[in-house]
């Protein structure tokens, strides 16, 4: 296909691009989940440990939300009902999942028990829950090739929430439409995390750090919703072929050979990939999402689902059987999910559905 596809939003694949980097963060986790190490992972073996499946998909799915909550600002600037849809389509899942991992799972997979849920950990579990951060009475899964680590995907929400602050704060002070200030930005970024990964630093942040979040993680993810944002403020300058995308997923394969070469290539590489196919007239994908949009239950649950499966099992499991007993299943909790809390959220002043997860990184 060589003619240009102009970006707008309107009938698009994203939905079948959410559900598919669910499914990778799904694979991704299958390997240090069944084997205690991602030695094995594939795309970690293919760019010599730059990438994995796990971390590509947080990228992806930060370029992602960079473009599609830019929209949803331009399309109602309104602050309030902006800050409204947020939290509906965050919140609910996200206390659900919390709130199973730390007195459903936590007590029945760990030798502790429920002794550690005490009023203490009451009360810091409602702040931590407050701010999107995980809280739980203490180690599960023991025995496990991953001990102690009940859900190590739910970090990320708190930094896409801060994000969506970002972007409202940007609409407001008039950013969103001023194109080479965020390709600026973009540019700055790139290379305060190539110097964070270049210096291995790991930096605190201090109490600024503690509300906002770990500072080498946000040197690691900006980039990638910046470049979302940015590829939303050039939208009507931009026109993606199908030759341009080949070009990038050569780029993409050179640049897994070089150190440090991910951090400059892939942000830009991913969006132009990720924008030409989202937008691509293949109408069966348009309904992708007809029965429900699973990839935020699959991302809340499937870490969870992937230890109990090997604690079950008792001993290490290879990894493509861990997923492929693992992936079906998250599937079908997160139907649950979606039917029975996600969609009342969203449906009930009309709140739309443009947010895309994250797995932890790798």
């Amino acid at each position: 296909m060589s003619e240009r596809i102009k970006l707008s939003v309107g009938e698009n694949n994203f939905d079948f691009l959410r559900f598919l980097f669910a499914s990778l963060v799904v694979l991704s986790h299958s390997y240090p989940i069944g084997t205690g190490n991602e030695d094995r992972e594939p795309l970690a073996l293919f760019t010599n440990h730059q990438l994995t499946f796990g971390s590509l998909a947080v990228d992806c799915f930060f370029i992602i939300s960079g473009f599609l909550i830019s929209h949803s600002w331009v399309s109602r600037p309104q602050p309030r009902l902006f800050l409204e849809k947020r939290v509906r389509r965050i919140y609910p899942g996200f206390v659900a999942a919390v709130l199973i991992g730390a007195f459903v799972v936590t007590p029945l997979f760990s030798t502790a028990g429920s002794a550690g849920i005490t009023a203490d950990f009451l009360l810091e579990f409602a702040g931590r829950t407050l701010r999107l951060l995980q809280a739980t009475p203490g180690p599960a899964f023991q025995t496990n090739p991953a001990s102690g680590t009940i859900n190590g995907s739910l970090w990320s929400i708190s930094y896409e929430f801060w994000c969506y602050i970002g972007v409202m704060a940007c609409g407001v002070a008039g950013l969103l439409r001023r194109p080479r200030l965020l390709a600026t930005a973009l540019i700055g970024a790139m290379l305060v995390s190539f110097a964070f990964a270049w210096f291995q630093l790991t930096i605190g942040g201090g109490v600024l750090g503690r509300v906002l979040g770990y500072p080498p993680f946000w040197a690691r993810l900006l980039p990638y919703f910046l470049v979302g944002m940015a590829f939303h403020a050039y939208r009507d300058r931009l026109r993606l072929t199908t030759r341009g995308a080949a070009l990038c997923a050569v780029i993409f394969v050179a640049a897994s050979f070089v150190p440090y070469a991910m951090i400059f290539a892939l942000p830009v590489l991913a969006a132009y990939l990720i924008f030409w196919f989202a937008f691509l007239p293949l109408k069966p994908l348009h309904r992708f999402a007809k029965h429900g949009d699973f990839s935020y239950g699959i991302y809340l649950y499937s870490f969870p689902i992937l230890q109990i499966i090997v604690f079950w099992r008792g001993t290490a499991m290879d990894p493509l059987a861990l997923f492929a007993i693992a992936w079906p299943v998250s599937i079908a909790v997160a139907a649950i999910s979606w039917h029975v809390l996600e969609r009342r959220w969203l449906r009930a002043k009309g709140s739309s559905k443009p947010s895309a997860v994250v797995p932890a990184p790798h």
